[in-house]
């Protein structure tokens, strides 16, 4: 790992770290995969007490990431025919899961479950499957029929 400074000055350092900020953060509005250079604007302290201004951190290696707003999400949308409730639409990070939930009218009963265009009967009468998010959109579909 590579920090330089406003002076361009180089330090280089090796193992793991973990960069946690305190104050307001911006984001963009759009993702990016994988990103070799950070760059950290202000006043870095290390462990020992040492400060750093404004550094970039190159040739990094990324073990996870986590934000609200740009870890890339897909989208699971749950729909229905007939009398009853759906619910779980919506995007989910990519390495989550959602959850689609399903739910007769009384006096219906669920008469199909497709998750993915596959029948799924196993999961009817559960009313609800986690949906491994993994690297694609998902679907499920409940079909509700008059009777017991």
């Amino acid at each position: 790992i590579v920090f330089e400074n406003n002076a361009n000055i180089t330090m280089v350092s090796g193992g793991k770290f973990e960069v946690s900020y305190e104050g307001t953060a911006t984001s963009t509005n759009t993702y990016t995969e994988y990103t070799n250079k950070v760059t950290v604007n202000g006043t870095f302290v290390d462990d020992s007490g040492k400060h750093y201004s404004s550094f970039a951190l190159d040739n990094m290696g990324i073990a996870y990431a986590d934000t609200a707003s740009d870890i890339l999400k897909n989208k699971l949308t749950v729909t229905k025919d007939g009398s009853g409730s759906v619910s779980g639409t919506g995007r989910y990070p990519y390495n989550g899961s959602g959850k689609a939930v399903w739910k007769p009218s009384s006096g219906n009963y669920t008469r199909l479950l497709l998750i993915d265009g596959q029948v799924r009967d196993d999961l009817v009468l559960r009313g609800q499957a986690d949906i491994a998010m993994k690297d694609r959109d998902h679907t499920a579909f409940a079909a509700f029929t008059k009777g017991v």
